[in-house]
C-alpha cells in the first residue's frame, strides 16, 4: 500500500463505510423515488450526499492508464452511481524525495479515461510549487530545519 494508514483501514473497509454513510445521508444521484439529478420529486432543494476521493498521482506508482484507472473506477462505482467525485492531485515533489509527479499529459489522459467511464473527475490546480510552498512541500522544509 502507498499509504501506511491502509494497513489499519483497508480500502474495502473504507468503501463499505462510505456506502453505509451514503445510505444514511441519502447519497447517490439516482435511486428509488429520486430524479436523475438526485432530488426527490417535488423537492427542488433536496440535497444528496457525495464523497470526494482525493488521489495523488505518482509517476510509475499509481498512474497506470489501465490498471489504476480501472481500480479507481471500481472503487467509485462501488459507492453508487454519481456518489463519488475523484479529485486528482498532482504530486508536489520536494528536495530529496524519491517520488515524482506524473507528467501533465498523463494526468490529463488519466482524468479523461475516468470521465469516459462515467466517473466525475477534476484535476486540482497546484500553486506555490515553484517556491516549495505547495501542499506537502512546507512540511518537508519544517522537517529539514528541525533536523539541523
Amino acid at each position: 500500500a502507498i499509504m501506511p494508514t491502509n494497513a489499519r483501514f483497508p480500502l474495502a473497509e473504507v468503501q463499505r463505510s462510505l456506502v453505509e454513510y451514503l445510505a444514511r445521508a441519502g447519497g447517490g444521484r439516482s435511486g428509488p423515488g429520486r430524479k436523475r439529478d438526485g432530488r426527490a420529486p417535488g423537492d427542488r432543494h433536496a440535497h444528496w450526499a457525495r464523497v470526494s476521493l482525493e488521489v495523488t498521482l505518482l509517476r510509475g506508482v499509481n498512474d497506470d492508464l489501465d490498471l489504476d484507472v480501472d481500480s479507481i473506477c471500481r472503487f467509485a462505482r462501488g459507492l453508487g452511481e454519481g456518489a463519488a467525485h475523484v479529485n486528482l492531485i498532482p504530486f508536489n515533489a520536494w528536495p530529496g524525495s524519491t517520488l515524482r509527479p506524473s507528467s501533465k499529459g498523463r494526468l490529463l489522459r488519466f482524468a479523461e479515461r475516468l470521465r469516459r467511464r462515467g466517473v466525475h473527475t477534476t484535476i486540482r490546480a497546484t500553486r506555490g510549487r515553484d517556491i516549495l510552498a505547495a501542499c506537502g512541500q512546507l512540511h518537508s522544509e519544517v522537517e529539514a530545519s528541525l533536523r539541523q
